[in-house]
Order: C-alpha cells, then structure tokens, then sequence
C-alpha cells in the first residue's frame, strides 16, 4: 500500500465530492481538519498517517452527505478497498469515520489516540470557524430626480 498515493486520492475524493457543499461540511473544512489533525498527531505520538487519512474521509460517511449513516460508511468502506487499502488501515479508518462523523452526542468517545486526535480537529475547526452570515444588501439609493428638490434644481 502507498501511503503517499492513498493520501493524495483521498484528497482529491474529499475535494471533489465536497466542493459545492453548503451544510458546513465543505472542502475547506475537510483541508482544516488535516491540517489540525496533522499537528496534533505529531504532538501527541499518534499515527499521522492514519489521522490525515480519517480526517479527510470523516465527512464523506455523514448522512447530510451520503444521504444516511449506513450508506455513507459502506461508501468510504468500498472507496478504502478499491484505493488497495490494507485491512488494517480499513478496519482504523473506519472506526474513526463511525464515530466521529454524525452529529449528537450519543456517540461513544474514540478507542484510539488516532480517533481521539480527528474528533478533537473536528470539534476545534467547528467551534473556530463561525457560521456563514446571510448575504447582506446594500440599502437602496434615492434617485437625485426622486426628491422633491434639491440645490442643483435651481441652477439652470
């Protein structure tokens, strides 16, 4: 298994499946949670490459995603194997993936170091990153000729 390659292909999986999103779960997301989970991974003595790789997948298993829970992790499941993943970098990954991607608390907390360092990127990119604002319009501007007079009107 290449790990450089696995890397590169889930990032090319993640960026174009996530592009267009708008529920939070964009592309730029994914690209801040790998890099926090990166850093953290090197400071904590996890598996940087197992924490990178969950990291770009977490999102591609979430129901607003994939349409439902089960749908969405045999679609990182299937994308794993046929990318040559070995079992074990699988059977990692998608521990990770399960616990971590769906919303609620109801979750159990992650058995590994590695899905501790991804669910704590995730939390810590969502809580940084404030929510999208509506897009404000600029007030309407008056017409000089909609007035009732000006200055100018006397000039002439």
């Amino acid at each position: 298994m290449n790990k450089e390659y696995l890397l590169a292909a889930a990032e090319s999986f993640a960026r174009a499946e996530l592009a267009r999103d708008s529920s939070g779960h964009d592309w730029w997301h994914i690209a801040r949670v790998r890099a926090l989970a990166r850093t953290i991974a090197l400071h904590e003595g996890a598996d940087v490459f197992i924490c990178e790789l969950a990291a770009l997948l977490h999102d591609l298993a979430d129901a607003k995603i994939a349409g439902d829970e089960a749908t969405g992790i045999a679609r990182v499941r299937r994308w794993l194997a046929e990318h040559e993943a070995d079992a074990a970098t699988i059977a990692q990954t998608m521990e990770i993936v399960a616990t971590i991607s769906f919303a609620g608390g109801d979750r159990p907390t992650p058995a590994t170091l590695e899905g501790r360092v991804v669910q704590d990127s995730d939390r810590l990119d969502r809580r940084s990153t404030p929510a999208p604002q509506p897009i404000m319009r600029a007030p309407r501007r008056r017409s000089i000729t909609s007035t009732r007079s000006c200055c100018c009107s006397k000039i002439a």
